[in-house]
């Protein structure tokens, strides 16, 4: 077995010790080409390291990783771009260990191997793809002379790409990349490739240098481009794969053309569909050209059906003359009409344009104002302009090095490492010109609507020859571009003045305030929570440590026996008990339980207590680490519980994990909605821990700070054993993981979430369930975490009939309006206009206008009933207009609508879903009252009042 140090140079655009709290594709983006040799290395057992450039602060960290490592190779993927980079850190590994042998590999060597060895930095350089020849090189370097050509693999054979060599991938795909003002994608999300290669022959780009980069041997001894890709079945596995380890929601495709077979992309989109990938909210994007959009106006409405929602469009230019000087093979007119079919299918655009190119004919500014213009009009979600630079075994970059254009700096074709994106390249471009044109999402910042400005611009050629087109065209795209300026600016000096005032009032406030009152303040706002990224240290070894799962059990069924096969399958744990309270099964569950070696304790029915309960199974549980989670939670990898106790290993000062509840395939509408907004709104998306600066000032903090911070679920959640046992569960029948969470930061713990792996787990109930939890949530919220209740006088309740009355007339309107909703086939835009409009016509008074209603909900109704409230009563509209109920309601139901628009593409609404979401949305609005208006009471020593109903309304959810 050899030690191999794989190193990604990719520090031309990102830098030393890159900023991920401030992401972008150049610093969140792994190398796919270095993650799959890792993967083929540790397939015939080899030893891996990675030294990413951008993850250390220095040449000097960097040796010392070398030190410590004393790796027998050395692995370096180059790109022109940083060449220079990879030159250095093969010298400083050949110092701290004069026996490593370095190889070189990538686009660059591809092309220029002899420069590449002249250098003396590299021992050996591969040509080609080197999955199959590297391993073999490492195995007995012997066999191989200084330049070789890798053999060519077969890419469904390949291995998956081993992302976790770079050691923080997990908190890497937490990290939204592209930074877009309007939108942002569902994560985690994972990179993928499925083509190597490209069939273009673009002046500009090293497309000749991949060429050279992905052969196979004619059989004559010439090497002949081989573009490929892999089978649709092996990209599925991968996701699929992905989604299961990692909860990826969302992948970049990293094809440099992912439609070059239309028939592929087909089966592709179809397989989203058929495998379930596109019902549990898989997005995605990916790159193509104005011209394969054009001739794909139906596929790309597939696509985006199946979850594209970004398309990088290289345009590249919108003048004639550049798009001929690149021997592009588009046109300008294409490049706009590939905008229109994107919009028409609700794909946003990241528009790739360059600017500053010289031609034979030398610069001219009008080609870049054309460009900027024509960026202008098609109105993408991002601006992403590019100075022209010479791409080393790009036909250009051999004309303008033969003309002497290539500026100073970049005259050697190995180093352009310090020549950023948007730096000078070319001799004859008039740089400073170019940055006053230059256009970017500041002016998405300043809220311009830039098709209003743009419209006066016309691009059409029509008859008129290139020149001439010209000419004309490119006086107009200048007054366009100015007009943009001009708008931009004018916003953003408004907001200046803006922000200046109100800090100017803030800073006369501050004044006024009292020292004391001052240092009270600054200690609130220090008492913000701390969080920092939870990283695990990993390793192939099991955890020496025992786990005892919990699991409290009335009548779980299947699920329960998917449950504990799920745990037996999980991996990398040296020990594990499996604990079941069973509170009076009768459906088979303990012999389920009992098949799969787990110790039943008998909780007698009507005993049990959330808190309690678990508390007294802690207490004889004899794992170091405790496991809780619930009949009907499926992990949604083999690695979940593994993952959960190395982080409370890792971290001395972490008590408990949690981890997030996922949706599947099978999720309803209301759950789906519930689960993807719920995270977000807490702050939770991603694998972090946090605690409190101040942990005295808790109970100072708003109480939705309090809600966020304190957060423990333990759905899934894992303690360590020895904390628990000194804080203990409460007494509570509900919310007791809410209870324990505030306890543990009062006493200076870390919590921790884990945002990117969990648990598959939705409540299939019906409306009235989720009323009941809803009024307990709340009784909770107060008594825990002190929940103020609201004013009752400013929202015209004074009795507990006030209350009963609000909640009847909202259910009577929700009624009436989903009448508008009922029909044959799957739900549309009107049918939900329907139900906002009689919505609207009910609070307007207009009753009479929807008189025909739904069939209602009869548990929901029925539980209505149980508490008192009056349904046979005709609505009255005066409660409607007064009740902070429909506040609520609307607030709820236009995130719902939100949701259901942006998941368009893939979430398919039936009308009796939709139904059933509009009643669990209303029946939340209803016990959150219910619960406020009895704990009202209940500070008033009066909850006798509402005994009958709080009887009702706990029935099946804390008692039996």
């Amino acid at each position: 077995m050899a030690k191999v140090l794989m190193v990604n140079p990719a520090l031309a655009y990102s830098g030393w010790k890159a900023d991920l709290s401030r992401p972008s594709p150049d610093n969140v983006f792994i190398r796919l080409g270095l993650a799959y040799l890792a993967s083929a290395l540790k397939a015939r057992g080899h030893e891996i390291r990675l030294a990413d450039l951008r993850m250390l602060a220095g040449w000097d960290e960097y040796a010392g990783l070398v030190k410590e490592f004393k790796p027998d190779f050395l692995g370096i993927s180059v790109h022109s771009v940083e060449h220079s980079y990879a030159i250095e850190a093969a010298r400083i590994a050949k110092t701290v260990v004069p026996s490593v042998v370095a190889v070189a590999g990538g686009i660059h060597p591809t092309m220029f191997p002899r420069e590449c060895l002249e250098t003396g930095a590299f021992d050996h350089v591969i040509q080609g793809e080197g999955e199959v020849s590297f391993p073999r090189l490492v195995e007995n370097p012997s066999r191989f002379p200084a330049c070789f050509w890798g053999e060519t693999p077969d890419l469904d054979n390949l291995p998956f790409p081993d992302r976790e060599i770079w050691p923080d991938y997990r908190n890497r795909m937490m990290c939204e990349p592209f930074g877009l003002r309007s939108f942002s994608f569902p994560l985690p999300m994972a990179e993928i490739i499925n083509t190597r290669g490209c069939p273009y022959k673009c002046t500009f780009c090293c497309g000749p240098g991949e060429r050279q980069l992905y052969t196979r041997s004619d059989g004559n001894g010439n090497r002949v481009p081989y573009i490929r890709g892999r089978s649709v079945a092996n990209v599925i596995a991968e996701i699929e794969m992905l989604m299961d380890r990692y909860g990826v929601r969302s992948a970049m495709f990293h094809d440099d053309q992912f439609i070059i077979s239309r028939k592929w992309v087909q089966e592709f989109v179809d397989q989203l569909h058929e495998r379930g990938i596109v019902r549990r909210g898989f997005k995605w994007v990916t790159s193509s050209r104005a011209d394969i959009i054009c001739r794909n106006d139906e596929l790309l409405g597939r696509m985006a059906e199946a979850g594209l929602v970004l398309l990088i469009v290289g345009f590249e230019s919108f003048s004639p003359r550049i798009l001929r000087w690149f021997d592009k093979g588009t046109r300008v007119d294409e490049n706009f009409r590939a905008a229109d079919i994107c919009r028409k299918h609700g794909i946003k655009i990241w528009a790739n344009y360059i600017l500053g190119v010289p031609t034979d004919t030398g610069w001219h500014k009008e080609d870049d104002l054309l460009t900027v213009a024509g960026a202008l009009k098609v109105g993408p979600i991002h601006f992403s302009p590019a100075l022209y630079t010479p791409v080393p075994g790009s036909r250009l970059f051999s004309f303008y090095k033969e003309n002497g254009l290539i500026d100073a700096g970049l005259a050697s074709m190995e180093d352009m490492a310090d020549r950023g994106k948007m730096a000078a390249k070319v001799k004859g471009v008039g740089y400073l010109f170019l940055d006053s044109v230059m256009i970017t999402d500041t002016v998405l910042d300043a809220g311009l609507d830039l098709k209003e400005i743009m419209k006066e611009y016309s691009p059409e050629m029509g008859s008129m020859d290139e020149e001439e087109y010209i000419r004309r065209k490119s006086v107009d795209a200048a007054a366009s571009v100015i007009r943009v300026i001009s708008a931009t600016a004018s916003k953003l000096a408004e907001h200046c003045l803006s922000l200046q005032t109100a800090a100017q009032n803030a800073a006369a406030q501050a004044r006024s305030a009292t020292g004391a009152a001052g240092d009270g303040f600054n200690r609130l706002c220090q008492a913000i929570t701390v969080i920092r990224p939870l990283i695990s240290k990993g390793g192939s070894e099991a955890m020496d440590a025992r786990v005892s799962i919990v699991i409290p059990v009335l009548n779980g069924g299947e699920r329960l026996r998917l449950l504990l096969e799920r745990l037996g399958k999980q991996k990398k744990l040296a020990a594990t008990e499996t604990i079941i309270l069973d509170s009076g099964s009768t459906d088979g569950s303990l012999e389920i339980a009992r098949a799969a070696g787990a110790r039943i304790v008998d909780v007698p029915k009507g005993t049990f207590n959330h808190g309690l309960t678990r508390q007294l199974a802690a207490e004889t549980a004899s794992g170091e680490y405790l496991l809780f989670t619930v009949q009907d939670a499926v992990p949604s990898t083999d690695y979940l519980i593994c993952r959960m106790v190395r982080s409370l290993r890792d971290h001395p000062q972490l008590a408990v994990v949690s981890a997030r509840q996922m949706i599947n395939r099978d999720t309803d509408l209301f759950s789906r909605w519930s689960i993807e907004t719920t995270y977000p709104s807490l702050g939770l998306e991603r694998d972090a821990m946090y605690a409190m600066q101040y942990p005295e000032l808790f109970d100072h903090l708003p109480i939705r700070t309090k809600r966020a911070v304190s957060f423990v679920d333990n759905v899934c959640a894992c303690y360590k054993a020895e904390v628990l046992r000194k804080h203990r569960f409460a007494a509570i029948q509900n919310a007791e993981d809410i209870d324990i969470g505030a306890r543990f930061l009062k006493a200076g713990y870390y919590l921790g979430f884990l945002g990117t792996t969990g648990v598959y787990h939705w409540h299939p109930n019906p409306p009235d369930y989720f009323l009941k939890r809803s009024y307990v949530g709340v009784k909770s919220m107060v008594e825990i975490l002190g929940h103020e209740l609201p004013d009752f006088g400013l929202l015209h309740v004074n009795s507990f009939q006030d209350v009963r009355r609000k909640c009847a007339a909202l259910y009577q309107a929700v009624r009436l309006a989903l009448a508008g909703t009922e029909g044959e086939g799957p739900l549309t835009g009107n049918d939900i206009s329907r139900f906002a409009c009689r919505m609207n016509d009910t609070l307007r008074d207009s009753v009479g206008a929807c008189t025909e209603s739904s069939q209602g909900n009869p548990a929901l109704e029925a539980l209505l009933e149980a508490i008192g409230t009056g349904l046979e009563e005709p609505i009255d509209s005066s409660l409607l207009r007064s009740n902070h109920l429909v506040v609520g309601f609307g607030e709820r139901m236009q995130s719902l609508v939100s949701y259901m628009l942006k998941n368009s593409q893939s979430v398919v609404v039936s009308r009796e879903e939709f139904a059933d979401a509009v009643y669990k949305i209303a029946a939340t609005g209803l016990g959150e009252l219910l619960g406020q208006w009895y704990m009202k009471l209940v500070r008033e020593g009066r909850q006798a009042e509402m005994e009958s109903a709080n009887r009702a309304l706990l029935k099946g959810i804390c008692t039996s």
